[in-house]
């Protein structure tokens, strides 16, 4: 059902821009909507499964649109702050008042809503009978993730509707794997000189089920490695010892091969199997467990193909960072400057009753950690209340207008 909701119910299918971060493009395109499409409407929500926001505050996004969107459409933005403690849904008010959702007067279907990613999933809000949503696409995203966030509309079967929208490298891979038609021909668009394919809900749809397949056939090998270790040492935990590496080609000399899924299950159950003894040496209840697996391989893995190397997971977690690029943040820091010590009598330490008893400010150190450091979780922790900080310890720097720096992580 939702599949064909979502065929009928979406407007059309966007790939943003180049030039700039995707996250700006994104709102430029909210905010500018009627001069970036084709089609004239109003967007009330982004559901943000492709987490094309992800590394901007919610709040920081929310303050951003407060300011730029049509006020006679919205009275607030609605999202989810993840920086509390307790982590809640906050009204942003266009008066720059932020309460939580259920002491806020305005109510959620006159506002826009914002759902980051982690809200794309089980999150039930009462947006307007026609809000229309951007629903983002994100690499590799399979279809139980694009159907639980459209399920973010909850009357997309009356008179809510989606547009789908994404970065150029999606829906690259999109026209990539679509079906050639005389239909899909005809369709073309006309962008800086050139034609291209337009991208339907069809194809946006096709494009998740191949990722959902190829991610199912992927997690053959993992699961059947899983399956095959618990069947093999289940109730003799001798055989879960493994024969310990020692040489550095042991670890490394192997190379990488390309092989079926059926091929690369087979070699983990050869591996299990002979450090046993062979298949007579598992337990009559759990033999069966193990022809069940082979069967499913069999049956989902046989046209897929993995990468496979023999290598235990610390060496597999080493390779596979030499894979990822590093990326660096640069975070420029407020001009700040140091602020001058209150002197007090040191000696009179020697002689106190109590820290409360010296003759300078002092504060207990869960109530420093509650107010003063970042991420507010730490406050969780059971902090002892016999440790106390004093005011010269806690107050160290002001800012540029003379306001002392609340969270003091950088300059303890």
């Amino acid at each position: 059902k939702m599949l064909s909701l979502m065929i009928e119910k979406t407007i059309e299918c966007i790939e943003l821009p180049d030039g700039g971060p995707v996250s700006n493009s994104l709102l430029d395109f909210v905010i500018n909507q009627p001069n970036h499409s084709s089609k004239s409407y109003s967007v009330h929500a982004i559901i943000d499964c492709g987490a094309l926001l992800a590394g901007t505050k919610n709040t920081v996004t929310a303050k951003y649109l407060i300011n730029r969107l049509q006020t006679y459409t919205f009275k607030g933005v609605l999202f989810f702050d993840n920086e509390s403690s307790i982590g809640q849904w906050m009204m942003l008010e266009q008066s720059g008042r932020c309460l939580p959702k259920n002491q806020s007067p305005i109510n959620e279907r006159d506002a826009f809503v914002i759902f980051d990613e982690p809200r794309c999933r089980g999150s039930d809000l009462k947006l307007r009978f026609d809000a229309k949503a951007l629903l983002t696409l994100g690499p590799g995203m399979c279809k139980d993730k694009l159907m639980q966030a459209a399920g973010r509309l909850r009357q997309l079967d009356q008179e809510q509707s989606l547009c789908i929208i994404g970065a150029k490298d999606v829906f690259v891979k999109i026209r990539s794997i679509t079906t050639s038609s005389k239909e899909q021909h005809a369709k073309r668009q006309k962008t800086n000189g050139t034609l291209r394919q337009e991208v339907s809900i069809g194809n946006v749809l096709e494009w998740t089920i191949k990722n959902t397949v190829e991610a199912t056939a992927n997690g053959l090998t993992i699961w059947s490695s899983q399956g095959l270790s618990f069947a093999t040492t289940i109730g003799k935990p001798d055989y879960a010892v493994e024969r310990e590496k020692l040489e550095l080609s042991e670890f490394y000399e192997e190379k990488f091969s390309n092989d079926t899924v059926v091929k690369a299950v087979n070699t983990t159950m050869k591996h299990h199997l002979s450090r046993i003894g062979g298949k007579s040496n598992i337990s009559t209840n759990y033999q069966g467990m193990i022809d069940k697996i082979e069967a499913q391989v069999q049956t989902y893995g046989y046209d897929f193909t993995t990468l496979q190397k023999n290598v235990d997971e610390e060496c597999e977690r080493e390779l596979e960072l030499e894979l990822e690029e590093e990326e660096e943040m640069e975070e420029e820091a407020p001009t700040m400057r140091p602020l001058k010590e209150i002197k007090w009598d040191f000696e009179s330490v020697l002689t106190a009753k109590s820290p409360t008893s010296l003759p300078t400010i002092v504060l207990a150190l869960p109530k420093v950690v509650r107010s003063r450091l970042y991420p507010t979780s730490i406050a969780h922790i059971k902090w002892s209340d016999l440790v106390y900080c004093t005011k010269n310890f806690v107050n160290t720097v002001m800012n540029m207008d003379g306001c002392k720096e609340t969270i003091i992580n950088k300059f303890l």
